[in-house]
């Protein structure tokens, strides 16, 4: 993991020996112990490249007529960052009518399904 994506310092990453992520410490029951009393991040498995990286990526592919199974694998990830970001643009348009309270909670929510991306939208 890198120390950020779980909330852990250099310093702090230096002085271990054994580390547990916050996914194994909900399934062990115990507090992730490098909350620092917020709720634990959500590990990180890429570094979320951005949409327009592997549509080009997938292009090349296509063009050279190649099929791997990562290049398939790509595909839905994609997909999944497009879905996100037509109704994420509309919730920034000064013409949505969501307005005070309701436009806040839409953006958070937006932010929220954002996180669990494995492809960064544009």
């Amino acid at each position: 993991y890198h120390g950020p994506c779980v909330g852990v310092s250099k310093a702090e990453s230096d002085a271990m020996s054994e580390f547990s992520c916050p996914s194994c410490a909900a399934a062990k029951g115990v507090p992730y112990k490098y909350a620092q009393g917020q709720p634990p991040p959500r590990p990180k498995r890429t570094r979320r490249p951005a949409a327009r990286y592997v549509a080009a990526l997938l292009c090349e592919a296509e063009a050279l007529r190649v099929s791997t199974p990562e290049t398939e694998a790509m595909r839905p990830l994609l997909e999944a960052a497009t879905a996100w970001d037509v109704p994420a643009r509309a919730l920034l348009s000064p013409s949505e009518r969501l307005c005070g309270t309701e436009r806040l909670a839409a953006l958070r929510e937006a932010v929220a399904r954002a996180d669990d991306l494995e492809v960064t939208p544009e």
